[in-house]
């Protein structure tokens, strides 16, 4: 089971658009912010794909959460933009708020930069921006592939 997921869109809905019409085989699509408006966009594009969304800190207007406890392919994610756990300097807060719910994984965004690592026993990744990277990382999404050996995450930059 597959998964695409983007942050920081920043108004590029035709970039998530080209992506997920390449992707046909993937029917979740996550948006962890910036703008979620993008992310609603994509609902009309795609109404049998399942979007997942949370506002970030450019989402003044949005009625979506900040943050969400979902179950993907029987494991629990955590998904937030990050921006109110200071993702910016440091993973701890995130991490701590994922174990206290009892996620395995942490989906966030804000940095604009793709990162993939563990905390202790929770898995961290953030796709990047689709739009602006930062500190010398190009645009880029991921792909999340659960299967029964586990979980794979592909980066892709555009």
């Amino acid at each position: 089971m597959k998964a695409i997921v983007f942050s920081d869109s920043h108004g590029q809905v035709d970039t998530m658009i080209d992506i997920i019409s390449g992707n046909q085989d993937v029917k979740k699509i996550i948006h962890l912010g910036d703008l979620v408006k993008d992310a609603e966009r994509l609902e009309y594009e795609y109404p049998d794909a399942e979007i997942i969304c949370v506002a970030g800190n450019n989402d003044w207007y949005s009625n979506q959460p900040t943050e969400r406890l979902i179950e993907l392919f029987g494991i629990k994610f955590f998904i937030s933009h990050g921006d109110y756990y200071g993702v910016k300097n440091g993973l701890i807060r995130i991490t701590q708020k994922a174990r206290q719910l009892g996620a395995e994984v942490v989906l966030f965004g804000h940095t604009h930069v793709p990162f993939e690592g563990y905390e202790g026993d929770v898995l961290l990744i953030n796709p990047g921006s689709i739009s602006l990277p930062a500190r010398g990382s190009r645009r880029s999404y991921c792909v999340i592939d659960i299967t029964s050996k586990g979980i794979n995450v592909s980066f892709n930059a555009l």
